[in-house]
């Protein structure tokens, strides 16, 4: 099933298409929600997840300033969803799909998805929003290997090895594109022409990839804006967007 959210306030298409079970792990069949039971979302991403405020990041001192909570979209989500569902933020800045930062480590998404599925478990729904930091150019992966770095994050959610033995039901989340000239923003040394190539194609190729395992997507580059600071990093209205179409899959998947 995909899902595409609209620019305006909470709006949500929904798309539906003939999609096959993948059944390569042999998992069990999710059967839906027992009543009266909490629902317990992860929400696993990079710092658009997290919520880098660029508008009052300090460039001198190279420290980054987070949205509050009720104003980062896994929270906006939380608020939609009610208390009946327990939403769990697990993201950190600079995390890729699978690959190592030379710079910066401990960025490596998959060991970080299996210890935080293991360590929640058991969970309903795990959300990823990955691959933007992918793109930094020094990493020299095309769009084909950041999509394939998902795939294997998505290979851990379904394989339920990691989920005290209860498979997750999966929702991918194409990440925001970078506008046109993100090579002259503020990153624009390490995201450059070429990153912005990158990013306008993830959505489709994320989304065969969702149609390839029967699970759920949805494009945040259709609610979302960059902002005009870095070109990288989403402002509080695309927060609110996101939060509540990212709100509208979840019901529709977990029937809730």
């Amino acid at each position: 099933m995909n899902f595409t959210c609209g620019l305006q306030k909470y709006a949500i298409k929904i798309v539906f298409s003939n999609i096959q079970s993948y059944n390569q792990f042999d998992r069990p069949i999710f059967v839906g929600h027992k009543e009266g039971q909490t629902v317990e979302i992860l929400c696993f991403g990079d710092s658009n997840t997290w919520g880098w405020d660029a508008d009052r990041y300090d460039n001198t001192q190279m420290l980054p300033t987070r949205f509050e909570r009720g104003t980062r979209w896994p929270t906006v989500m939380q608020a939609e969803l009610g208390p009946g569902c327990h939403v769990i933020e697990n993201a950190l800045n600079g995390r890729t799909t699978v690959f190592d930062d030379p710079n910066d480590p401990g960025r490596n998404g998959l060991p970080a998805l299996r210890m935080a599925l293991d360590m929640h478990s058991p969970l309903d729904l795990v959300t990823v929003m990955l691959g933007t930091n992918d793109t930094k150019n020094f990493f020299r992966a095309s769009a084909e290997d950041i999509t394939a770095g998902l795939e294997q994050l998505a290979q851990a959610v379904l394989g339920g090895r990691f989920c005290a033995g209860r498979p997750s039901k999966l929702l991918l989340i194409s990440p925001p594109v970078f506008p046109p000239d993100i090579a002259n923003l503020l990153y624009g040394e390490i995201f450059d022409d070429a990153t912005y190539e990158k990013s306008t194609r993830l959505a489709a190729l994320y989304s065969a990839l969702a149609a390839k395992y029967g699970i759920h997507f949805l494009d945040a580059g259709s609610c979302t804006t960059p902002s005009p600071i870095d070109g990288v990093h989403i402002g509080a209205e695309s927060h609110l967007r996101l939060g509540g179409a990212v709100a509208s899959a979840v019901r529709s998947i977990l029937n809730i």
